[in-house]
């Protein structure tokens, strides 16, 4: 039985890769022509996932697969592997035998995965046969730079109730081929650059619970299509880069608690054609939307007071502002590069502000630039 189960999971890694191949083939232009095909990709990615998750009995026969000789431990963390099967459970507990060697039992938990303190330190680091790996519901904490590299993971399964609170810093950088990740809920803090260069991942679900997201976490996942913010989630600041060169992302709905979004979150998003704004915002960073190439228009709710600098350089596309602040916000040096450079000016016809505020926007520093552009509504 546990044979066929991993004979199992490494069908699934096998079917992944191939899945990525053929979305790969399609160039993103066929795609943003056709919803439905958006939707059908993620249908099968949600079908994919499901089928990932599993069941108890499952999971214990998976566990009769475990090689602890590949690991090492030190107390409740686990701190190295050596091996190089392609599909690795990691265990839950573990004791030792009388010659001191790691074996199944019980006398020690695991629940951290210790921080690599550089790039290449991670636990998992440039583990290229690895494509598949399970993670118990003991472990709280994947440390900084586990999975970097692991350029053929493309299948995480965490075990159900899963007590996970962080990932770490770059936690899953560069794993090329990790198409999709179902994040459990309870995960409280995702480290900065976790999923960079993550370029096939097509879809991510932020859970409700988690309170920050460090900076860069999604920078260059250049296939990433869809992220939804869990309801009622808390997240206060969008970091810089978060979204950063994440090219196939086509709308983005920013959650009601954010009330900042930092530096150049949306730089290099070229389809990214609608985002909506939350009335919590109060502060947008520098070249936020610089190379957005097809935004067409855009809403500042009333609540934001600062604009940063240049935020919609190269926004080729670009026709109307709309900014319901009756006080023109602070500007920082204008919205698009200050010596009206053509070849990083949007072709803005109209900027519409209040009716009443019209004069403040003409004669307001840095708005003044765009007089002529000022329409009430």
């Amino acid at each position: 039985m546990a044979k066929k189960i991993v004979g199992y999971i490494v069908i699934i890694a096998l079917f992944v890769g191939s899945f990525f191949g053929i979305f790969y083939a399609v160039k993103y232009s066929q795609v943003e022509n056709d919803k439905n095909m958006i939707d059908d990709y993620k249908q099968q990615i949600e079908d994919l996932t499901d089928s990932n998750n599993q069941k108890d009995q499952e999971i214990e026969d998976l566990l009769d697969n475990v090689k602890y000789n590949d690991f090492e431990f030190e107390g409740n963390t686990l701190v190295s592997y050596t091996g190089s099967d392609p599909v690795v459970i990691i265990p839950s507990s573990y004791s030792f035998d009388e010659n001191g060697n790691f074996i199944e039992g019980n006398d020690y938990t695991v629940t951290a995965i210790k921080d690599g303190t550089s790039l290449g330190d991670g636990v998992f680091n440039d583990c290229s046969s690895l494509n598949v790996v399970y993670i118990p519901n003991t472990i709280t904490k994947i440390g900084n730079n586990t999975f970097n590299d692991c350029v053929n993971l493309t299948t995480v399964c965490f075990e159900s109730n899963s007590q996970l609170i962080e990932i770490g810093e770059y936690a899953f950088y560069n794993c090329e081929n990790l198409i999709s990740i179902t994040l459990p809920s309870g995960i409280e803090n995702i480290g900065s650059n976790a999923f960079n260069c993550c370029e096939s991942l097509i879809k991510i679900t932020i859970p409700s619970s988690v309170e920050n997201l460090g900076d860069h976490v999604f920078t260059n996942c250049i296939n990433l299509l869809s992220i939804d913010f869990g309801e009622n989630i808390q997240i206060v600041s969008i970091e810089d880069g978060l979204f950063y060169s994440c090219d196939s992302l086509l709308k983005i709905s920013l959650p009601s608690s954010v009330t900042s979004i930092g530096d150049t979150v949306f730089t290099g998003c070229d389809n990214l054609k609608e985002i909506t704004i939350p009335s919590s915002v109060v502060s947008i960073g520098d070249f936020v939307f610089s190379g957005c190439t097809s935004l067409t228009d855009i809403i500042f709710p009333s609540s934001v007071t600062t604009i940063g600098n240049q935020i919609f350089n190269n926004c080729s596309s670009l026709s109307n502002i709309e900014i319901m602040a009756t006080t023109p916000p602070t500007l920082d040096n204008g919205l698009y590069n200050a010596d009206n450079d053509p070849s990083v000016t949007p072709p803005l016809t109209q900027i519409q502000v209040p009716s009443e505020s019209v004069e403040l926007y003409k004669t307001a520093t840095y708005w003044s630039r765009y007089s002529e552009l000022y329409v009430g509504f």
